[in-house]
């Protein structure tokens, strides 16, 4: 009995080994290939001990410069925190701070434009003060949605004396954080009230948001563009080049992406579809109206989320994303009392099903780690998701993961061999 408890042990051990090592060799390829993703979750592997190497936060550095270098966006906001709180082995330095701030700006990190618009504001951080400069960026992260963004606007304007422009930022800001946090901004709401302003934007009018009805456009037609939380950002004049459609915004001309996606919505408590979704500062837009000529969507989605999104776990890992949506970490999802958990270090913490929104992104679980809270999207099949929405989809999404699981499928098979081939030995 011993020696059949011992090969199972064995067993399981290896499946799990051959498993982990497989992901590893396929994650450095990649990386070493030119892949920045895989190069930002190799970096991840070294920062924490994952993935069967030790932790080494000098290679994991190493890994991140790469990867941002290669254009990730995830890895120079990484550096930049690393920086400026002296994390993975890194002295607090304020000018790489800055210049990786830049990186994360420059590559269209809304979070990170906002923050170097209050560096400029400020003056901090060895940044000389620069008000122009901050203006500039501040309305460009608004532009992304960017509440902070919207709420330095206000405070810069309240500065100047200039009270209707800043009660009119400060209630932008309160309007954005109640539908991306479901609750206004302190500081907006505050500073409203010492205006003498009392703003609730639970109960606002001035909330531009999708309707219900779609219309048929043509070139030349004005064309509204939506936020994924069915909130209005722009309007801009549908052009056509050659074969080729876009909505021309102010000087940018943004290419139309033919979709057929169904998002939910919040504000309505209930899915709005788009047909075609725009890129701005890498931020994701949608448009709801039919155009009249242009390329439609190969292929439907009846999924409230992108099908790359539709699970959460793939090859036996979760991803975990902070509230700016970039990337934490990824890591193993284990189970414990027949609940799901995520494994991070030598630790178990529990998967939450709680639905979260930020940035236009709608969570399905939250985990609390010791230094806050981080949000898994998509689903965890046979586990209920705080996305009401979705909720009844574990028996589609079920399949998936098998799918998704294949390789460790097949190492399980093989190790399962082996152990056939030892009982046969010892004449189990």
């Amino acid at each position: 009995m011993k020696k059949v408890l011992l090969l199972l042990m064995i067993a399981v051990a290896n499946i799990a080994a051959m498993a982990q090592s497989d992901y590893f060799s396929e994650m450095k390829a990649k990386a070493e290939a030119g892949d920045a993703k895989e190069m930002f979750f190799l970096g991840q592997s070294y920062e924490y001990g994952h993935n069967g190497v030790e932790q080494d936060n000098a290679t994991a550095v190493s890994w991140f410069k790469k990867s941002a270098e290669n254009g990730y966006i995830s890895a120079a906001t990484k550096l930049a925190k690393a920086y400026k709180n002296g994390k993975l082995g890194l002295p607090k330095d304020d000018s790489r701070y800055v210049y990786w701030v830049k990186k994360a700006s420059e590559l269209g990190d809304v979070a990170s434009t906002a923050d170097l618009a209050s560096l400029y504001f400020e003056g901090k951080h060895g940044v000389k003060k620069n008000e122009k400069e901050g203006l500039k960026l501040a309305k460009k992260a608004a532009e992304g949605e960017s509440y902070e963004a919207m709420y330095s606007l206000g405070a810069y304007y309240k500065s100047k004396n200039d009270n209707d422009e800043a009660i009119a930022w400060y209630k932008k800001c309160a309007d954005t954080s109640y539908q991306m946090r479901g609750r206004t901004h302190s500081g907006a709401d505050k500073d409203l009230k010492e205006l003498g302003v009392n703003y609730d934007p639970a109960n606002s009018s001035s909330n531009n948001t999708a309707t219900a009805s779609t219309k048929t456009l043509a070139v030349g037609d004005n064309v509204d563009i939506y936020f994924k939380s069915g909130k209005l950002c722009k309007t801009g004049k549908i052009v056509k080049k050659g074969s080729d459609y876009f909505v021309k915004l102010d000087n940018d001309e943004l290419k139309l992406i033919p979709i057929n996606e169904k998002h939910y919505s919040s504000l309505f408590d209930k899915d709005i579809t788009y047909c075609y979704k725009v890129q701005m500062y890498d931020i994701n837009m949608y448009i709801k109206d039919k155009i009249k000529g242009a390329p439609k969507a190969k292929s439907s989605s009846s999924s409230s989320m992108n099908n790359d999104d539709n699970c959460a776990v793939k090859d036996g890992m979760v991803v975990l994303y902070d509230r700016r949506g970039e990337v934490f970490m990824t890591c193993k999802l284990m189970e414990k009392n027949g609940t799901p958990h995520v494994k991070v270090d030598n630790g178990l913490y529990k998967i939450k099903a709680e639905s979260r929104r930020f940035n236009g992104v709608t969570y399905s679980y939250l985990v609390l780690l010791g230094d806050g809270e981080y949000f898994i999207k998509g689903e965890i099949p046979g586990f209920k998701s705080g996305f009401s929405s979705n909720s009844g989809k574990s028996k589609s999404t079920s399949k998936k993961t098998t799918e998704s699981v294949d390789k460790i499928a097949k190492t399980a098979k093989k190790v399962g061999n082996k152990v056939k081939s030892l009982k046969n030995k010892l004449k189990f």
